[in-house]
């Protein structure tokens, strides 16, 4: 899967009352950005997965996706992302882990717990 960032226009409503010259005023187009991990693509739309557990399954399980049409996107751009990055950053989380195990620990040391 690549992850890539995407600029589409989002709709909008309400559900509330409000005067018409003042919907009218709000009306334009809202540009909103997001970055995920290209799940699905279809003719029409792509799906974006903001969390994946992608190394441990066949198949991975996802968390926070949305589905965005194609016809709202203004700018898509593929960010580069290889396997040598994810081990990388894997291995980066790992060590600010046990840094701050170690500093944890440390700091319960010194107050006598």
């Amino acid at each position: 899967m690549d992850i890539i960032y995407v600029e589409w226009l989002d709709s909008q409503g309400s559900g509330r009352w409000q005067d018409l010259q003042e919907v009218i005023d709000e009306t334009k187009p809202r540009v909103i950005r997001s970055v995920g991990w290209l799940a699905h693509e279809t003719d029409d739309a792509i799906l974006l997965i903001q969390n994946t557990d992608m190394p441990n399954h066949r198949l991975p399980d996802v968390m926070n996706h949305i589905m965005i049409l194609k016809v709202a996107i203004t700018r898509r751009l593929v960010v580069p992302f290889t396997e040598d990055d994810r081990q990388a950053e894997v291995l980066s989380m790992t060590e600010m882990s046990l840094d701050f195990g170690k500093e944890l620990l440390r700091s319960r040391i010194e107050d006598g717990a």
